[in-house]
């Protein structure tokens, strides 16, 4: 999430945030939006950065990402920023401490959203999805019943934030074995308890080919099926993050009703 508050801005600068979306504008080659990362992230640990981001308006647009070191810089540019929303991955130097992110030198006047930045330290490409991804969104209706009346009223109470089911088998990949996967795995589940320095829970970023959503996970289901070695079944439940109200969750561009 991007919170205004916590960025400095350069002169000309401007950023300003609903509490999760960053509407910046105005940067030049030296002047830009900048934050200090607390703590002392190793890049060894946080050896990648993730950004989203796409223009406001739909102009496509460039946008520098500066990563400074406690020694040294790094210097990344997000391309052709337009009308959908877009995950950039850049690796950081090994073997340094992050000590700020800085937005800077966009190649054409006007505004880009910024979703979210986050240091992370590996991308899972969870092993043998053998299922269909299930995304369920549900409206909680309450049904009020009536004395002696054939069928009750309905009430609408908003609805429930989408839970997104992913399973498959847990099997040896390049990365990780069949064993290491289950531990990892569970591991992440305990990472969510985890209260980050913007008071949000540790959330993580997924993306398939038809949904991108931040989520956290809320149940992880592995089996053990007797008789098999280094051959797991599993489940995870994850369940889309939104600080704010929910709208609609599109990442293909405009859709007309």
């Amino acid at each position: 999430m991007t919170d205004a508050t916590f960025w400095t801005l350069g002169s000309g600068v401007t950023l300003s945030s609903d509490g999760d979306i960053g509407t910046l504008a105005g940067t030049t080659s030296s002047n830009g939006a900048s934050q200090t990362v607390p703590g002392s992230l190793l890049t060894n640990t946080y050896p990648n950065l993730i950004v989203r981001a796409k223009s406001a308006d739909g102009t496509s647009r460039n946008l520098d990402v500066l990563v400074t070191y406690t020694s040294g810089s790094s210097t990344f540019t997000m391309t052709n920023l337009a009308t959908t929303w877009q995950p950039f991955t850049f690796p950081l130097t090994a073997s340094k401490t992050i000590s700020s992110v800085k937005f800077q030198n966009q190649s054409a006047s006007g505004s880009i959203l910024i979703d979210f930045t986050y240091p992370f330290k590996e991308t899972l490409t969870l092993p043998s999805v053998r299922s269909p991804i299930v995304l369920r969104k549900h409206r909680n209706i309450v049904e009020i019943p009536i004395i002696q009346r054939e069928g009750g009223l309905q009430q609408d109470l908003g609805s429930l934030s989408a839970e997104i089911t992913v399973s498959g088998h847990l099997i040896t990949t390049q990365a990780y074995t069949a064993d290491q996967w289950w531990y990892i795995l569970n591991g992440l589940t305990l990472e969510t308890g985890t209260i980050q320095a913007d008071g949000n829970p540790t959330w993580q970023w997924f993306q398939s080919d038809q949904i991108g959503a931040k989520v956290m996970i809320v149940d992880w289901i592995p089996q053990q099926p007797m008789g098999r070695t280094q051959f797991w079944d599993y489940a995870l439940v994850l369940k889309k993050f939104d600080v704010n109200s929910e709208t609609l969750m599109n990442d293909i561009g405009p859709i007309t009703y």
